[in-house]
C-alpha cells in the first residue's frame, strides 16, 4: 500500500468558542421587573398605614425579582461550546437538554446584527443544516460575532473535505 494514498490523520477536536449569550436578550424584561417592583414598593410605602395592604403590595414587589431572576438563571444555563467538529447548546435549569450539531451538516449560515444587540457589540448567527432534528440553530447574543462566524465557515469546510462530504443543491 501507497503510504502517499492514505487519507490524512484525523485531527484533534479543539474548542473554537464556548460561552452563553449575553444578558442584554433579558434586558426589557429585567427593566419591567425593575418597574413593577418599584411599584409595588413604593406604593406599600405610601400606603403604610394599612400594615396589611402594605405587607401585600411588598409581597407582591417580590415577585417580579423572581422572575427576573429565573430569566437570569435561564440564560447562564444555556451554554453554547462550538468546536472544530460541532456546535454543542446545552440548557435547562433542573433538567438539562443537549442538542448536538455535526459543523459537515451545516447549509448555511447567516449573520444576523439587530439594532439593539448591535449597540452593544453582539450578533446572532443562525445556521442552517441537513440535520433533521435541528434543521436551524441560534447562537444568540454573542460579542465578536463576525470572527466567530469566519470561524464556524473555516470549520465547516474543513470538516466536510476531512469526511469528503458535498451538500448538493437541488432545484
Amino acid at each position: 500500500m501507497d503510504p502517499q494514498a492514505q487519507p490524512p490523520p484525523p485531527t484533534e477536536e479543539r474548542t473554537i468558542w464556548e460561552g452563553h449569550s449575553s444578558h442584554i436578550v433579558n434586558l426589557p424584561v429585567f427593566i419591567v421587573c425593575g418597574l413593577a417592583a418599584g411599584i409595588a414598593l413604593g406604593a406599600a410605602i405610601v400606603l403604610h398605614n394599612s400594615h396589611a395592604l402594605s405587607f401585600t403590595l411588598a409581597g407582591v414587589a417580590f415577585l417580579p425579582v423572581v422572575f427576573a431572576a429565573a430569566k437570569w438563571v435561564q440564560n447562564q444555563c444555556r451554554r453554547y461550546q462550538v468546536t472544530t467538529e460541532r456546535v454543542h447548546l446545552r440548557r435547562g435549569i433542573l433538567s438539562r437538554k443537549t442538542d448536538e450539531l455535526e459543523l459537515y451538516r451545516v447549509k448555511d449560515y447567516v449573520l444576523v446584527e439587530p439594532f439593539f444587540l448591535r449597540l452593544f457589540g453582539l450578533g446572532n448567527i443562525v445556521l442552517s443544516t441537513t440535520d433533521d432534528a435541528n434543521p436551524t440553530m441560534l447562537i444568540q447574543a454573542i460579542p465578536d460575532i463576525q470572527s466567530l462566524r469566519d470561524q464556524i465557515r473555516k470549520s465547516v469546510e474543513a470538516c466536510r473535505s476531512r469526511k469528503g462530504v458535498r451538500i448538493a443543491e437541488l432545484e
